[in-house]
C-alpha cells in the first residue's frame, strides 16, 4: 500500500511537489505482538533447553518469512498490475479522506479522475481547451520505476531473512546433533572402562559377592546366647558393666553348633558402650 502526498514547493504558490509515502499492509500492533510472543517463545526455548519450543519457533519464523516472500515474489512477478492496484488504492484513501489531495494532483499533472475523467474526481478550472487525461497512466509513468525499486528492495530483504532463517536452523540442528553424539560416546566410554556403572550392574555385582566371603578359625565367634545369657537370668549390675564385659570377652562359646564369622571384629570392644554386633 502507498499514499500520496502533496507539498508545497513554495509558500505561495501554486505549484505542487508529489512525494510518494510507502506504508505497512499489516497493522503495526498486531505484527509487534505477534514478534513479542514468538521472540519470547526462542528466548525460553533457548533457556531451558526444550527443543520443541525452538523447534515451534523456527517453525513460526520459517512461515512467516515464506509468506512474505510468496507475497512479495507474487506482486513483483505480475508487472504493473501490483503497481496499478497500490496507486488505486492510494488514490481512493485520499479521495476519501483528503480531496484537496485530489486536486492538487490534477493540477501537477493536467489530468483529471483516475481511470476516467469522471472516476474519482474533484472539478477543477481548465486552463486549457480539449480533452484531459485520466491520471492512472501518468502517475504509473512518474512512479512507476519508484515502485518496482521498493519491491526490488523489499524482496531481497526478505529472501535473506528467510536464508538466515534457514542456516539458524541448520546451525543449531547440527549443535544438537553433535550434543547428542557427544552423550553417547561418554556413556559408551563409561560402560566399556567400567568408571560409572548402573545400578543393575552394582545389583548383580553385590549379588555374586557373599557376606562372609571367608572363615578364619582364629577369630572369636560371638553368638546371641552369649551376650544375653546373663541378662535373661534376671540379674544385671551397673556396677559390674566392666567384669561382665572382661568376662564376656574370656568365655568361650560353644552353646550353639552354628555360628556366623566376622572378619575385623576385635575380640574386646574397649569402650563398654561401643556397638557390638551379634548375629544368629
Amino acid at each position: 500500500m502507498q499514499i500520496l502526498r502533496a507539498q508545497s514547493s513554495q509558500a505561495g504558490s501554486m505549484q505542487h511537489g508529489i512525494t510518494l509515502t510507502p506504508t505497512l499492509s499489516v497493522g503495526i500492533d498486531i505484527m509487534g505482538i505477534g514478534v513479542v510472543v514468538v521472540s519470547i517463545m526462542g528466548l525460553l526455548g533457548v533457556a531451558k533447553g526444550c527443543k520443541r519450543l525452538m523447534n515451534l519457533y523456527f517453525m513460526l519464523v520459517l512461515c512467516f518469512i515464506a509468506i512474505q516472500v510468496v507475497y512479495a515474489i507474487a506482486g513483483f512477478m505480475s508487472g504493473t498490475n501490483w503497481i496499478l492496484e497500490a496507486l488505486e488504492k492510494s488514490w481512493d484513501r485520499a479521495y476519501n479522506t483528503d480531496e484537496g489531495l485530489i486536486r492538487d494532483l490534477q493540477t501537477e499533472f493536467h489530468c483529471q479522475g483516475f481511470s476516467s475523467q469522471d472516476d474519482r474526481a474533484v472539478l477543477v478550472p481548465r486552463s486549457v481547451e480539449g480533452p484531459i487525461p485520466f491520471c492512472a497512466d501518468i502517475l504509473q509513468q512518474r512512479f512507476g520505476k519508484r515502485l518496482r525499486r521498493l519491491g526490488s528492495l523489499i524482496l531481497c530483504i526478505r529472501l535473506i531473512q528467510l536464508t538466515g532463517v534457514l542456516l539458524l536452523s541448520i546451525l543449531f540442528k547440527h549443535l544438537a546433533m553433535m550434543e547428542q553424539t557427544e552423550d553417547e560416546q561418554a556413556d559408551s566410554g563409561d560402560e566399556e572402562f567400567g568408571y560409572f556403572k548402573s545400578e543393575k550392574q552394582l545389583e548383580d555385582e553385590s549379588a555374586r559377592v557373599p557376606l562372609l566371603s571367608c572363615e578364619d578359625e582364629d577369630l572369636p565367634r560371638y553368638s546371641v546366647e552369649d551376650a544375653h545369657g546373663e541378662v535373661s537370668e534376671g540379674s544385671y549390675d551397673d556396677s559390674d558393666d566392666d567384669s561382665d564385659d572382661d568376662a564376656e570377652c574370656e568365655e568361650s562359646p560353644g552353646r550353639f553348633d552354628t555360628y556366623h564369622y566376622y572378619r575385623g571384629l576385635s575380640e574386646c570392644a574397649d569402650d563398654k558402650f561401643a556397638p557390638q554386633v551379634f548375629v544368629q
